[in-house]
């Protein structure tokens, strides 16, 4: 054969099944609530590892999926949550679970897509659980989308629901950099108006 020719060989393996393990729902159920028990206990990485297993065992467990993602964002892996959160939308698009869509607004908002994340931490704040981190993750992709008063607003709301939040430090200084920002908009235009007299 040429190798000039532009000519590549690509095999494809139809009698092969996409997942080779045996596909079993009551071992992702199993599976699924050991996941589950260890995400109670903080065991984030092993949680992981058993959702993992139980998709394995059954790749359309919604709950799996979701377990998974919270394990990953506990973790560090907002990449991987984000993933997670949207296989199980592409699975059940009706799926209509406020934890999912806190899930998935973190997130987002965590892999620094604040355009895509705000609308997400509306829709997660709009089951009426006034979720003190969704008004922190909004805010915060409010000042880093320009939107200086919407971000002092919903970073203010946050401070004011938890008071002694893990966040407070961040939120705080979130909060001085919007104030600043809005403050120097101000000044900016200001001067801009005083230019063109």
């Amino acid at each position: 054969m040429d190798r000039g020719s532009g000519f590549r060989f690509v095999v494809q393996l139809t009698d092969r099944p996409k997942y080779p393990w045996k596909v079993s729902l009551p071992r992702s159920l199993e599976l699924q609530e050991v996941a589950r028990d260890l995400l109670s206990k903080r065991q984030f990485q092993q949680a992981r590892y058993t959702a993992t297993d139980a998709l394995r065992a059954y790749r359309k467990n919604v709950e799996a999926w979701t377990i998974r993602a919270e394990a990953r964002l506990a973790i560090g892996d907002a990449w991987g949550a984000w993933w997670d959160c949207a296989q199980v939308l592409e699975l059940d698009p009706d799926h209509d679970s406020p934890r999912l869509w806190s899930l998935y607004a973190r997130a987002v908002t965590r892999s620094e897509r604040w355009e895509k994340a705000i609308p997400l931490c509306t829709k997660a704040l709009s089951y009426g659980d006034d979720d003190p981190g969704l008004y922190f993750y909004r805010g915060w992709a409010h000042l880093e989308s320009g939107q200086q008063r919407k971000a002092i607003s919903d970073l203010g709301r946050h401070l004011e629901l938890m008071p002694e939040s893990p966040n407070r430090a961040r939120a705080l200084g979130l909060l001085k950099r919007a104030q600043a920002e809005l403050a120097g908009n101000g000044q900016q235009k200001q001067e801009q108006k005083a230019e063109k007299r």
